[in-house]
């Protein structure tokens, strides 16, 4: 008795992925009503749907702001007689965090906190 030997799939070049991927693709149009099925199936077997888990952000999202504003001086944590490059220091951390950049979706802080920093630069004279 001899064995007989198999013969493995070996892709040899472009032509030869082109033709797999084509075979592949008609497979899956030939049995796409098949798949359809299964799938409309497994996805409605009769029971509750299934609630997703609530997001959880690792950034803390501070709400809309309230409808009495609070002074800019709250808002960056710090007191009114604070050094200027205090000011300028704490607006970089807090728009590190806020930046609509850094993905934490929360442009309202961001604006708050701009709108707070023009008006301190303002009323202190730097520009």
């Amino acid at each position: 008795m001899t064995k007989k030997k198999t013969r493995k799939t070996k892709i040899d070049g472009f032509s030869d992925g082109l033709r797999i991927l084509t075979e592949m693709v008609d497979s899956i149009t030939k049995n796409a009503p098949q798949i359809i099925e299964a799938a409309d199936k497994f996805f409605n077997q009769g029971a509750e749907p299934r609630q997703l888990p609530p997001h959880q952000s690792y950034f803390h999202v501070i709400p809309p702001p309230d409808p009495e504003p609070i002074s800019p001086y709250e808002l960056f944590g710090l007191r009114r007689d604070a050094p200027e490059e205090a000011f300028k220091q704490r607006y970089r951390d807090l728009m590190k965090i806020y930046h609509p950049d850094t993905g934490t979706q929360n442009d309202a802080m961001a604006k708050r906190l701009n709108v707070a920093w023009t008006a301190i630069k303002k009323e202190r004279g730097w520009t």
